[in-house]
């Protein structure tokens, strides 16, 4: 029976390869190839860029390219619980994810339950699963780690034999946390309304531990070959569980016993926690939340705030409609808490005293840029085509064009229009603009509804409103990526008409700000109007 289960398991995980899943149907031999080969591309691409990191800090190390002129002795411990990090960082966010997905969620649980299979053939089985997918995640960090210490230091039959060892211990040990913080989302889901918040969740996390990766890894690297040996003592005191790894890989034995331990004793006790709660776990209905009924009055909604309350229901609810056309305002919030924290240091690096016009150009170049990323947050792009065949709702409804079309600009202007404010006053604050930080928000404001109103007057005129499946009208929609476009334009052509100017004449940084607030207002009149005028079209 479980190797019934299992051989279920791996159809159900080579399911998405074999078979199209917008449409059902199997793939094409051609198709299969190229999806294939496209699965095999994305694997190469992340171990080559893994190994060109782990190349360059372990030369740094090996060939004593360091502060102190010396080569680090020690520097195979220190290199692989670097490296084990970055494993476990890629193996804890797709695990945690693929753990709720399949150990949790589900739909035959209770089906087979039913049957005469014990439960922990079934967990055995689920367990199983989430394992060959935390290897799938984690490979593409160990081997490139191991080739370039072989490469460095010369093929060692030990390390090989070690390396292993603390592989599997190490994707055991991510097993164990992953089915913790698989359990948490689960609870997560029950407590917040299911699994579309779980996948927002899921993006999000996966965007900030990238960029967290991304903007940190220069930093220790920097910090590990600076001081190699404090850095060693660190991951002593600090990070045991990796400094063990890492010594062990490097084959000293005692470490090596202790990280396995660790691990077998963590896996130990996740399989007596899920083998006593498991039925528990899968069983228990958390589709909803129990709510006491309270007598109270209520009144009716106007229909602006009903349908506007219903656009800000389904942005927020959307995974896929939040992270494509929500992401520059994701940005714009990060960039102001950055520029609020580091403003000394930005202040030192602009050196406005030394620039032309006294620096006053930077706050033009600014909105500038708040124009790139606002450009990258088209929410109104496809909020018609999202609508698809239940347009006719909003054609029935007692409602005018105006009230319909302002709630879309509404929810735009929400998520794009604060979260520009917000970075404009940021940077206003940082550069000491005085009264130019009002008119350089109030600019930022009028750029956003810009973007919004364009977006919404190409989706009026040609909505993509025939599609199988929401992602369809996100990912698909070309009226997203002429709004970005033309943001990006925009950005560029009144940052180029407008900078020139007052490098020249300093004095005219407020005026020309105050001509951009005007011309985006007057284009964002321009085009809701017309979304207005197609509106009438798009219903016939």
């Amino acid at each position: 029976m479980l190797k019934i289960l299992i051989k279920k398991q791996f159809d159900e995980l080579l399911a998405g390869v074999f078979t199209n899943k917008r449409t059902g149907k199997k793939r094409s031999a051609g198709a299969l190839v190229g999806y294939s080969l496209l699965l095999a591309f994305a694997a190469i691409s992340l171990m080559f860029a893994f190994g060109s990191l782990y190349l360059l800090l372990g030369m740094t190390m090996k060939t004593g390219e360091l502060q102190s002129g010396q080569a680090f002795e020690g520097w195979g411990g220190v290199y692989f619980a670097f490296s084990g990090i970055i494993t476990a960082m890629i193996g804890l966010i797709g695990g945690m994810f693929s753990t709720y997905a399949v150990l949790y969620c589900p739909k035959d649980n209770e089906m087979l339950l039913s049957m005469p299979i014990k439960p922990m053939y079934i967990l055995a089985a689920r367990m199983m699963s989430v394992y060959i997918l935390i290897i799938a995640y984690t490979f593409t960090s160990f081997l490139p780690a191991l080739v370039i210490y072989w490469i460095l230091n010369g093929f060692s039959f030990l390390v090989l034999l070690t390396g292993l060892v603390m592989y599997i211990a190490m994707t055991l040990l991510i097993l164990a946390v992953s089915c913790l913080l698989g359990w948490l989302l689960a609870l997560l889901a029950a407590k917040l309304g299911g699994k579309k918040i779980v996948t927002v969740v899921s993006l999000l996390v996966s965007f900030g531990a990238y960029y967290l990766f991304y903007f940190q890894r220069q930093r220790v690297m920097d910090a590990i070959t600076a001081d190699p040996a404090k850095a060693e003592l660190t991951f002593k005191t600090k990070l045991y569980p990796f400094y063990a790894y890492g010594k062990g890989t490097a084959g000293e034995w005692i470490s090596f016993l202790i990280f396995f331990a660790i691990c077998a004793a963590a896996m130990a006790l996740t399989i007596l926690i899920l083998s006593r709660t498991f039925i528990s776990l899968v069983t228990t209905k958390k589709s909803g939340r129990k709510k006491v009924y309270v007598e109270k009055k209520s009144s009716a909604n106007s229909p602006l705030g009903a349908l506007t309350r219903r656009e800000i229901r389904r942005f927020l609810t959307n995974p896929l409609y939040l992270i494509n056309n929500g992401l520059g305002a994701i940005i714009m919030v990060v960039l102001s808490v950055i520029a609020l924290v580091n403003t000394r240091g930005i202040r030192n690096l602009l050196g406005n005293g030394s620039m032309p016009g006294g620096g006053a150009f930077v706050v033009l170049a600014a909105i500038g840029a708040i124009g790139l990323v606002l450009a990258m947050t088209p929410i109104s792009s496809s909020s018609v085509s999202l609508e698809g065949s239940r347009l006719w709702v909003l054609q029935t409804i007692p409602a005018t064009a105006e009230t319909i079309l302002f709630a879309k600009m509404a929810v735009h202007t929400i998520f794009a229009g604060v979260p520009a404010v917000i970075l404009a006053v940021s940077i206003g604050i940082v550069l000491d603009a005085g009264i130019s930080t009002a008119v350089l928000a109030a600019a930022a404001l009028a750029f956003a509804v810009l973007i919004g109103s364009f977006g919404l007057m190409l989706e009026v005129h040609n909505p993509k409103l025939v599609w199988t499946d929401e992602n369809m009208a996100v990912k698909q929609n070309l009226n997203v990526l002429f709004a970005m476009l033309g943001g990006f334009g925009a950005a560029i052509f009144f940052a180029i008409v407008s900078i020139p100017v007052s490098i020249f004449v300093p004095a005219m940084t407020i005026p020309m700000l105050a001509f951009q607030f005007f011309a985006y207002t007057g284009l964002s009149i321009l085009f809701f109007r017309l979304a207005v005028k197609f509106w009438p079209r798009l219903c016939a």
